[in-house]
């Protein structure tokens, strides 16, 4: 059986990751319902889904393009299960750098996709409006990137990685 995702639009950004041209995919079937969302297009039900075959041409063309990365705005907050998710970030990884942006506050939903996933970036909490998005310094939002550290341990060199909060980079009103 194929995997299906809500997609409700796909393309390609500036803006959504640090330094990076982003092929975007856009998760629709949202529950949240976060007041003051700023993209409620995607709480509604997606009458025509597509492939995960589908997603990885459309990011590979855009790859050969020029473009250097994979985000995936949705996905913890919808109709998809851990599993399905998983895959997608799986397939879509071996691609180029992905992140993943959730809408969700569950902690350990994202540590087990930061153990479990290859993904490069991961935008964590709901969005509540009187706390304002990552530009804002009371904001609940939190950016993490995938950071590859080599250690030598009782003679046996190894890399680890794990993720690192870079949130304070999108700060807007930054001491200097």
């Amino acid at each position: 059986m194929s995997i299906l995702v809500p997609v409700v639009s796909k393309g390609v950004t500036l803006n959504e990751l640090p330094d990076k041209i982003a092929v975007y995919f856009e998760i629709g079937e949202c529950v949240r319902g976060c007041k003051g969302c700023h993209s409620p297009h995607l709480q509604v039900p997606v009458p025509h889904k597509m492939t995960l075959e589908e997603m990885c041409n459309y990011a590979e063309l855009q790859i050969e393009r020029g473009a250097n990365s994979l985000v995936l705005m949705g996905g913890t907050t919808n109709s998809m299960d851990f599993d399905t998710l998983k895959e997608v970030i799986d397939a879509l990884s071996l691609i180029a750098p992905l992140g993943l942006y959730s809408g969700s506050d569950d902690e350990e939903v994202h540590k087990r996709l930061a153990d479990t996933t290859d993904l490069t970036w991961l935008k964590t909490g709901s969005y509540q409006d009187e706390l304002g998005g990552l530009r804002s310094p009371t904001s609940n939002q939190k950016f993490y990137k995938r950071v590859y550290k080599h250690v030598v341990e009782h003679g046996d060199n190894r890399v680890i990685s794990y993720m690192q909060d870079i949130t304070d980079t999108f700060l807007t009103d930054k001491e200097v």
